[in-house]
């Protein structure tokens, strides 16, 4: 049976909940693995294209072979892993730029992403805002689940999230976040303004 759910964590952030949340998942006929990596250490790179820690993939056949009622509690049994993994005290993974660290200034975490499948090879990243007490993770992750649900079944693409080409900087990974405004995913440009827009100008 294909996997329908990944979780991936280094080994310094093993969790108990993890092999629970695998457990529940699989007793509902929705085959989840946990796998562990080696830790990363202090990484060199662009910040938001380095794996997080911990990640949540999802394959594509989550959306297209689960039935409702499994999907729906599959969708919550995530929610609830992503908010309380979000709640608990982690040392987040050290980025460096040009030999300072820059995690600081970084809004996003880096202890916790969730993915998933999309066309053509290529994968989606949530990015998920650094933990406050404020910050809805359920709210985010069903968000997430819909947008891939809408996706998967060809209702959108991924211009309905303002996602742009950059042609041959294309990036494997199309970065998405959460916007509290319109309480919906959005694209998230891992390039830079002024090279967007530079792109933008050079193009026919």
């Amino acid at each position: 049976m294909a996997t329908h759910i990944t979780l991936i964590h280094a080994n310094q952030f093993h969790d108990p909940d993890f092999a629970d949340f695998a457990a529940a998942l699989n007793r509902l006929g929705i085959a989840t693995t946990v796998q562990s990596v080696p830790d990363q250490g202090p990484t060199a790179g662009l910040e938001w294209l380095i794996p997080t820690a911990i990640i949540a993939h999802l394959s594509a056949g989550f959306f297209n072979q689960m039935g409702k009622e499994v999907y729906q509690a599959a969708k919550e049994k995530l929610a609830a892993l992503t908010a309380n993994t979000m709640k608990k005290p982690r040392i987040e993974p050290v980025i460096y730029a040009a030999g300072q660290d820059v995690s600081a200034n970084n809004p996003y975490s880096r202890a916790l992403s969730l993915s998933a499948d999309g066309h053509q090879g290529r994968r989606f990243t949530l990015l998920l805002p650094k933990y406050t007490p404020t910050q809805d993770y359920t709210q985010i992750t069903h968000a997430f689940l819909l947008f891939l649900e809408n996706y998967h079944s060809g209702l959108i693409t991924e211009n309905a999230i303002g996602y742009q080409s950059s042609g041959a900087l294309d990036a494997p990974v199309i970065l998405l976040h959460y916007d509290p405004v319109t309480q919906q995913i959005a694209w998230r440009d891992h390039l830079p303004p002024d090279i967007r827009e530079r792109l933008q100008e050079e193009r026919p």
